[in-house]
């Protein structure tokens, strides 16, 4: 057996279960907030930053990709019935299927199946020293990268920035890895398959919520792309870059507390 199979069988299903139910309540409270400041008048959640996406992808990669379905697709479910009031078949479709299948499901699976280290392999020196990471500091660290991102997203939100928008955020997204650790990537392969897969499955995503617009509003794919769809993919992609970040600094933590499967 190895030893990535006896630590899956160690992990108590009542504790994924709980943490299942902290991330529902998670995504559903943040991107209920999110929905109601930063989102496209024509789509909400396809905005500057959609960080329900990272925490789908986090919950798909710990708890598995089945819980990760659940939470996923109901913590945003969720979160547009919070919002607005949004439980129709629309919502069924942008946010019930694309929160849970094409942003936790997915690459789930695809990390499963590329054996992906959500680790990254990195190790890290936040205090000078090479011993454990000092959990407090990191949790201060991601609060501020948060708080940084999202008020730079508002802020070009409510300019009207258009696609350069984007610009605030993906910088931020740059000086990440050294703001949560001092991060040294060991498996530049690892690191380079989960930036593609996220990508992938923020494509998808962005995709399925076009046809969202197209089905029940009857847009044109134009129309959908253009109004839905690119923002969408970027705000997702942006998203799941930083959970990217948040995995390699949060999994041998999470391995450690069992609530991780990865």
């Amino acid at each position: 057996m190895s030893s990535t199979t006896a630590i899956k069988s160690d992990r108590d299903p009542a504790l994924l279960d709980t943490a299942a139910v902290y991330f529902t309540v998670t995504i559903a409270t943040l991107g209920a907030i999110l929905m109601s400041v930063t989102s496209s008048p024509t789509a909400k959640g396809a905005s500057f930053l959609w960080f329900p996406a990272a925490l789908q992808l986090i919950a798909g990669i710990w708890l598995g990709k089945w819980r990760g379905l659940i939470v996923g697709g109901l913590g945003a479910y969720l979160a547009g019935i919070i919002c607005y009031g949004g439980w129709g078949l629309r919502d069924i479709i942008m946010n019930l299927i694309a929160g849970g299948v094409t942003n936790a499901f997915l690459p789930s699976v695809l990390f499963t199946l590329f054996h992906i280290d959500p680790t990254m392999g990195t190790t890290d020196d936040l205090d000078g020293s090479k011993g454990e990471p000092h959990l407090t500091i990191r949790g201060w660290r991601l609060f501020m990268v948060l708080c940084i991102v999202f008020i730079i997203a508002y802020i070009m939100n409510k300019f009207h920035m258009g696609l350069w928008g984007y610009i605030g955020p993906f910088a931020v997204l740059l000086i990440a890895p050294s703001l949560l650790l001092n991060m040294s990537v060991r498996s530049r392969r690892d690191f380079v398959l989960a930036s593609i897969i996220v990508t992938f499955a923020s494509l998808c995503s962005a995709l399925l919520g076009s046809w969202g617009q197209v089905f029940t509003l009857h847009q044109s794919w134009p129309q959908a792309l253009l109004g839905t769809g690119i923002g969408w993919f970027l705000g997702n992609t942006t998203s799941c870059i930083l959970g990217l970040y948040i995995l390699a600094a949060f999994t041998t933590t999470a391995r450690e507390g069992g609530i991780s499967l990865a």
